[in-house]
């Protein structure tokens, strides 16, 4: 048995499906089964199934993100960096205590770490860009500030770096994100 037509639909029936709907759902979900909807509307519309789209010239304004800050409180970032292993503890208390991503870290340079003036730099540089392509400064947290005092770190370059191979034997090449996320993980 195939479906030759659809009832006609009003607006009003749309917008009453909605509000019925608005209890159960979210914003970011509302927004989408709407979308859905106007995509259906408008597949029925081309093949005949309903005489006009109704949502043709609907707008559907997609909800603003709700972004949760997760802090985490100073013990539990003391207690983060004192377990983790000796070789991460460095990069791992910079990307805690300042929030940046760990790709950030790994192209961390030593001058972006101001220790006489307390900042450190994120910069957006050409070909290593940040996420947001923005550059920022937070302040240096004491309990950070000694831990970077003691990493091993070189007089120029990334300030953190991998372990010396056969290709940097110098040990100057950044640190592989991909080995300091399972590390950590472990």
């Amino acid at each position: 048995l195939w479906l030759r037509r659809l009832y006609p639909v009003e607006i009003k029936t749309f917008d009453d499906y909605r509000n019925s709907r608005r209890a159960f759902l979210g914003d970011k979900s509302m927004h989408h089964e709407a979308q859905l909807m106007k995509a259906f509307f408008a597949w029925c519309h081309e093949r005949d199934y309903v005489e006009r789209n109704i949502l043709e010239r609907r707008r559907f304004t997609p909800p603003k993100p709700v972004r949760i800050a997760r802090v985490l409180t100073i013990d539990q970032v003391n207690q983060l960096v004192a377990s983790a292993p000796q070789r991460i503890r460095a990069p791992l208390a910079v990307i805690a205590f300042t929030g940046m991503r760990s790709g950030e870290c790994q192209r961390l340079r030593v001058e972006d770490v101001d220790f006489q003036h307390g900042w450190i730099q994120i910069v957006s540089r050409q070909g290593l860009e940040t996420k947001t392509r923005n550059s920022w400064k937070v302040p240096i947290h004491p309990a950070l500030r000694t831990i970077l005092q003691y990493a091993r770190r070189l007089k120029k370059g990334y300030f953190f770096t991998a372990t010396p191979s056969k290709k940097f034997p110098a040990g100057e090449h950044w640190i592989n994100t991909k080995r300091l996320n399972e590390t950590f993980q472990d």
